[in-house]
C-alpha cells in the first residue's frame, strides 16, 4: 500500500475546467505540509514554495510545475468529501498493514464500540500516555497496551 496510490484512487469531483492541478497531488501537499508544521491556506503555499525542488524530486515531476495556490488548497478543503476517507472504513487487513509499516498512526475511534471507547477515553485523560507493542506477523495480528 502507497499513499500516493490510494490518493490517485479518489475520484475527482471538480468540474472538469476546475481541474488545473490533479487532486492526488494536492491532498498530497495538503498532508505533506500539514505534517510538517505549515497549518493554513497561505502556509500549505510557502510550503510548495520553500520545498518545490525537493518535492519534484521526490515525486518525479516536471520542472516547470507549477504547484497549487492557495486558495486552491482553500478550495479542495472546503468542498471534499472526507467521510470515504475516513480510517475507520478501511478493512482490519488495511489497519493492519498501516500498524505493521513501523510508522506512526492514528485510528479514530466511534462511540458505537462503548468498552472499547471508554477504554481508549480513561487512557488519554488520565494524564499518562499509552504505548502499545504490536507483533506483526503475516499469519496473525495480536497487541498489548500499557500505561507508561
Amino acid at each position: 500500500m502507497n499513499l500516493i496510490e490510494e490518493l490517485q484512487k479518489i475520484p475527482d469531483y471538480r468540474h472538469i475546467r476546475g481541474r488545473t492541478h490533479e487532486l492526488w497531488l494536492v491532498l498530497l501537499l495538503i498532508l505533506l505540509g500539514a505534517m510538517n508544521g505549515y497549518w493554513g491556506y497561505r502556509l500549505l503555499e510557502d510550503f510548495t514554495v520553500v520545498h518545490r525542488q525537493r518535492l519534484i524530486q521526490l515525486l518525479n515531476l516536471e520542472d516547470t510545475i507549477k504547484f497549487p495556490s492557495y486558495s486552491t488548497s482553500r478550495c479542495i478543503l472546503k468542498t471534499l468529501d472526507f467521510h470515504p476517507l475516513r480510517c475507520s472504513a478501511l478493512p482490519k487487513k488495511t489497519v493492519q498493514q498501516i500498524i505493521c509499516g513501523g510508522n506512526d498512526y492514528l485510528i479514530g475511534l466511534k462511540e458505537n464500540q462503548p468498552t472499547l471507547y471508554k477504554m481508549a477515553h480513561a487512557s488519554t485523560t488520565a494524564g499518562y500516555p499509552t504505548i502499545v507493542r504490536h507483533e506483526c506477523r503475516s499469519d496473525s495480528f495480536s497487541s498489548s497496551a500499557a500505561p507508561v
